[in-house]
């Protein structure tokens, strides 16, 4: 099963995952807006409030879907919203061999500040050419 969250509802509709009839997919939103059409058997979770409070949505998940873990692939501003409501238990983090320059801050968290710095744990390191996979644990020790 396939969960995406939603301020809007603007959902990729045309692609492969929408358009496949076996796909299952939860779509987790504090919009009233309806979904696209879509192939899929697409269920929405209304969560209440001015934003997506990600503890009350993965709580849903758990409670009406029997989800009980996550693997979140987004960018950096689902992943701060969810680690500023404290449901990240593990960060796994790839560095890529590459360069980049400009102005501004270059985080894995954007949008959201957090109250304080979150503790990670190095647990694991797996080299594969010239990339490396981190995982760390998210503010618990071992």
């Amino acid at each position: 099963m396939a969960v995406t969250p939603s301020r809007t509802m603007e959902l990729p509709a045309e692609s492969p995952l929408f358009q496949d009839p076996e796909s299952r997919i939860v779509v987790l939103t504090n919009s009233e807006r309806p979904p696209p059409p879509a192939e899929a058997q697409v269920v929405v979770e209304r969560i209440p409030g001015p934003e997506l409070d990600f503890a009350l949505a993965l709580e849903r998940l758990r409670s009406t879907h029997g989800i009980r873990s996550v693997l979140l692939e987004g960018g950096p501003t689902i992943l701060a919203a969810m680690v500023s409501a404290n449901v990240v238990d593990e960060l796994f983090l790839t560095i890529a061999a590459k360069l980049v320059g400009g102005d501004g801050e270059v985080s894995p968290l954007e949008g959201h500040a957090l109250d304080a710095p979150a503790e990670l744990t190095l647990k694991s390191v797996l080299k594969e050419g010239s990339f490396l996979y981190l995982r760390y644990t998210i503010g618990k020790g071992d």
